[in-house]
């Protein structure tokens, strides 16, 4: 990374969750699609809402910008990206967000009066209005749910270690897939991964510890 992309991500990383979600797209891209900024911010804003106590300390955050160090930045941040994650995780996220949008509804300042709170709330009806396509048929412009699922997997991931996204894994007995998504149980890596083999268009859950490492051979049946 040059001296000028570095000091604009670190720039971005010193600003708050709200600049955390422009320094992600910047970092991971490789591993999703853009768009998925507001919701990512909508989802920071409703776990910071439900638990104030995930904001990473601003001494640590700036310890880390000042050293230039952005992977130790993924490491404050972790506690905040893990909730925000797993609220995608639930069987219906918005069970999570909903509360945090009927407090901005009944707050005349939308919570403060705070920008990326009335930018949240608008975001939230936005996505869900209903308008009239070419087609003739009612739709609604929805959430990057996938996208933004994969841009947090992989700041995890960074943190966690692990196969984020997109990658492609070797199992022991020799087939290779492309991992879609991750799951946890508990802090440490990934415990499995929904992957896609090649020419088969299902979804696979495989444990971690199927995949072989990357100078291990693969298993041959006795």
């Amino acid at each position: 990374m040059d001296g000028r992309r570095l000091q604009y991500h670190l720039r971005l990383a010193g600003g708050g969750p709200q600049s955390r979600v422009w320094l992600l797209r910047e970092r991971y891209t490789r591993h999703t699609a853009h768009r998925a900024e507001r919701f990512l911010s909508l989802l920071y804003e409703a776990a910071l809402w439900a638990e104030p106590g995930l904001l990473p300390d601003e001494d640590e955050v700036a310890a880390a910008v000042a050293r230039a160090d952005l992977n130790a930045i993924d490491a404050v941040y972790l506690p905040l990206d893990r909730a925000a994650l797993g609220i995608l995780h639930l069987p219906d996220w918005r069970d999570k967000v909903e509360p945090y949008i009927t407090y901005l509804s009944q707050d005349g300042s939308c919570g403060g009066g705070a920008m990326h709170h009335r930018v949240n709330y608008a975001y939230w009806h936005e996505a869900h209005h209903a308008y009239r396509g070419f087609d003739g048929y009612f739709t609604s412009q929805g959430f990057p749910f996938l996208a933004t699922q994969s841009l947090l997997e992989a700041a995890v991931i960074s943190v966690t270690g692990g196969y984020p996204p997109k990658s492609t894994v070797r199992l022991h007995d020799g087939r290779t897939a492309v991992v879609d998504s991750a799951r946890w149980t508990g802090d440490g890596a990934p415990d499995h991964y929904l992957c896609r083999f090649s020419g088969d268009a299902a979804e696979h859950t495989i444990r971690a510890d199927e995949i072989a490492g990357p100078n291990e051979p693969p298993l041959t049946a006795e």
